[in-house]
């Protein structure tokens, strides 16, 4: 039995190896046909078409992959999107398992394909989700993609504002990209929308730098399109022969994709029907009516038909007339398709914002019951340990209080007998403690003795000194007081005279130098002051007052105290001080 367990879970781990394996092979070649996708999409659905068969038996991540790449296939062979049955469930599935790469092709494709659809809203509405949910540049391409596609949008539905702001972004992607078909593409749609809004000049600009950069890829189909374009732009604007050299140019290239040289014969016939030559009209007009669009097909028949009223070959004016009539009617009936397709388009999707509101409200209210269980859930059961806990924590302390009882039953005797001789050690031991102390304790009164005396005769001779030192300040304070130029500067000052001779200044200093050496030492001018702060110093040390120094120095008040206290400043190295402290610290000298 032992041995058939172990077969059969062999078997099975080889099973899942094995499909993890045919998996990731098939992954590998879903993600080549993506890549081919971008140059060559008819053989991308190709491949995609022949690995159909071993999708069916794939995951589902793999056959979401599968489906996300055969929309994107179909979408670059310009084949129209007709539903939205396959693009639904691969959003759904990478908006639920976010994934940095395929999530925002997802929403992409999703606004590819309600575009197709006529679902304007909804298709702007994928693609803002896909661009909030680009995360880093490596997407830029996509990001250009998408930019360019909502320009598209907002300039079928005229907001053509709205549709320049979004193809600018797409154009500086394409510049970040260094990608020229991207340039030229941006600038071509940019140029669209400006002519729109009447900005021919700025039109004119565009066109011109898409024609060149063509011109440096040697892409002669791309130049001769964007040609005629600028050519009927300068044509509108009246420059004819500009325009005519135009056409001329661009006629002269080789054209094989139909697209491309429809646009150009629809834009030579009308200019020439502009121009009143209809005969050189004619040609582009008859191979517009075997290959061009039913829209093209409609002007070509209209002018056809007065080409042949001019010519009064009514005939043939009425045979194409008919067929001009039959392709307004084919026109009329898409449109008309069209139209009711975006009615509903808008109608489904305001039920789909209702609907989706109101499943965001259920699945809240869901949420909020959940979590409010979930809560009452942990409670319980935190409420049921802590109980559990506690019925053990409580016979565990009922065991260990017989075991101590028991033990301590046994041993009280010997603990008493211990405490006893413990108790009489200690008491010696603090007997011991005590002589020793009172003898420290002595021998420390005694040091201490000796230092407050010390200490008395230390200060005895410090105040000795203090009161020499006044002394000596106080004789030359006087001595500087009673000088001859200190009393001429106080008479001057009582007769309103504040100006003093540089002789003055000169005699004052030497007066302080010779009465107050220590001062002029000290506050030497050379040291740290100017000239008109070394006045200001030795004013205050006469005792003149703030309000006369500031008029014999000839400066205001305000002047005055802003340098005195800076000085303090400076001496003590501070940030801020005040004057009066430099004046008490003067007279202190």
């Amino acid at each position: 039995m032992k041995h058939l367990l172990h077969i059969f879970i062999t078997v099975v781990c080889i099973a899942v190896v094995a499909g993890c394996a045919d998996n990731s092979r098939l992954r590998d070649d879903i993600d080549r046909a993506g890549r081919l996708a971008d140059t060559r999409p008819d053989s991308a659905i190709a491949l995609l078409d022949s690995l159909s068969p071993a999708i069916n038996q794939a995951d589902k991540a793999t056959r979401m992959r599968y489906d996300l790449m055969l929309i994107k296939s179909r979408d670059k062979a310009y084949i129209e999107h007709r539903n939205d049955s396959m693009i639904a469930p691969v959003v759904e599935y990478f908006t639920g398992h976010s994934d940095p790469d395929l999530t925002p092709l997802a929403l992409y494709y999703a606004g590819r394909v309600y575009s197709d659809l006529g679902d304007a809203p909804r298709a702007l509405d994928y693609y803002q989700k896909a661009v909030n949910s680009l995360i880093s540049n490596d997407n830029d391409r996509l990001r250009t993609y998408i930019y360019t596609q909502i320009g598209d949008l907002y300039y079928r539905q005229g907001l053509f504002e709205y549709a320049l702001n979004a193809n600018k972004k797409s154009l500086d992607l394409s510049y970040a990209l260094n990608d020229t078909l991207f340039i030229i593409d941006g600038l071509k749609e940019i140029a669209h929308t400006y002519i729109n809004m009447n900005h021919e000049d700025s039109a004119l600009i565009c066109y011109k730098k898409a024609y060149e950069l063509s011109q440096s890829i040697n892409e002669e189909e791309l130049s001769g399109c964007l040609l005629s374009q600028y050519a009927y732009l300068e044509n509108s604007l009246g420059n004819k022969e500009v325009a005519d050299s135009l056409i001329e140019k661009a006629l002269m290239y080789d054209y094989k994709t139909e697209n491309l040289k429809s646009v150009l014969y629809a834009i030579t016939s009308k200019i020439y029907m502009q121009r009143g030559k209809s005969q050189q009209a004619l040609p582009y007009l008859l191979w517009l009516c075997d290959n061009g669009s039913i829209y093209a097909k409609r002007n070509a028949y209209r002018n056809i038909t007065l080409y042949h009223i001019q010519k009064m070959q009514w005939h043939d004016a009425l045979k194409y007339n008919n067929k001009a009539f039959d392709a307004v009617d084919s026109i009329r009936k898409i449109e008309g398709a069209e139209a009711v397709a975006r009615v509903k388009a808008n109608y489904d999707y305001s039920l789909y914002k209702i609907e989706n509101s109101d499943l965001k409200v259920n699945n809240a209210r869901k949420n909020k019951i959940i979590i409010i269980l979930s809560a009452i859930s942990i409670l319980i059961m935190l409420f049921i340990f802590f109980w559990w806990k506690s019925i053990k924590l409580k016979s565990q302390h009922q065991i260990e209080l017989l075991n101590n009882m028991k033990f301590l039953h046994e041993s009280e005797t010997e603990n008493i007998l211990n405490e006893k001789l413990k108790v009489t050690e200690e008491l010696h031991a603090k007997i011991t403690n005590l002589l020793l102390e009172n003898h420290s304790y002595n021998e420390k009164v005694n040091s201490l003795t000796d230092y407050i005396t010390e200490l008395e005769n230390t200060l005895n001779q410090t105040t000795a000194q203090l009161e020499d030192l006044t002394s000596s300040k106080q004789i030359s304070d006087n001595k500087l007081m009673s000088s001859e130029i200190v009393g001429k500067i106080k008479r001057n000052i009582s007769d309103n005279n504040f100006n003093l001779s540089y002789n003055e200044w000169k005699a004052l200093e030497k007066s302080i130098i010779s009465n107050c050496p220590d001062f002029y030492k000290k506050l030497h001018p050379d040291r740290f002051m100017r000239a008109l702060e070394w006045r200001v110093t030795m004013l205050i040390k006469i005792g003149i007052s703030p309000s006369n120094i500031s008029k014999m120095v000839n400066r205001s008040k305000e002047t005055v105290t802003s340098i005195r206290s800076r000085l303090y400043a400076k001496v003590f190295k501070i940030e801020k001080a005040s004057a009066r402290d430099w004046d008490s610290f003067i007279r202190s000298l």
